[in-house]
């Protein structure tokens, strides 16, 4: 008996931890081939989902739009180095991937901001900026690209702390830089 309060204490504090912990944020690059990778340093859940920009239309300077809805079970983890780095905490990136169906996929090669968890409503995008709510929290999300990448900053809204920030290298220098650090 005593093992069982034990292990259910336990289990009570980790779903706490979890959920205080809030969503996770990454980077999703989609290529014109259909695979989408998402880049994120948070440990994605079985029941958790992941919702991520996606481009407007066809050509190279569409407008970005909110939001597709991918669940967890269907990425695959993906063994590659990764081009992603959490700039908050430090922590590995793992990459995730999986193929979009042809009706979901886009001309071009795009790059945007991803929300992961359970429960998540896309409230609002304004610019690039993504409202999401978890819960009773929400949450604003941040694409802005600097000298060689595009970042991806999410923050509390209510406190107004960070709580992500992802880096996704590209490997290339860009010219309109947009990030107002």
């Amino acid at each position: 008996m005593g093992i069982e309060r034990a292990l259910w204490a336990v289990g009570l504090l980790l779903a706490a931890t979890a959920a205080a912990a809030g969503p996770g944020s990454g980077a999703v690059r989609i290529d014109a081939d259909g695979r989408l990778r998402l880049y994120t340093s948070h440990a994605v859940a079985p029941g958790e989902s992941v919702l991520f920009q996606y481009p407007s239309g066809s050509a190279a300077n569409s407008a970005v739009r909110c939001c597709k809805r991918l669940p967890a079970h269907s990425l695959q983890p993906v063994e590659e180095e990764s081009v992603a780095s959490d700039e908050l905490g430090g922590r590995p990136v793992q990459v995730y991937s999986v193929e979009l169906p042809a009706s979901q996929r886009p001309a071009q090669a795009f790059i945007g901001a991803a929300v992961i968890g359970a429960g998540l409503k896309a409230a609002d995008q304004r610019g690039g900026r993504l409202l999401v709510k978890s819960g009773r929290a929400s949450y604003i999300v941040t694409r802005c690209t600097s000298a060689e990448g595009v970042h991806v900053v999410a923050k509390d809204r209510r406190r107004g702390r960070t709580v992500g920030h992802t880096y996704l290298g590209l490997g290339y220098d860009v010219e309109d830089s947009t990030c107002r650090h």
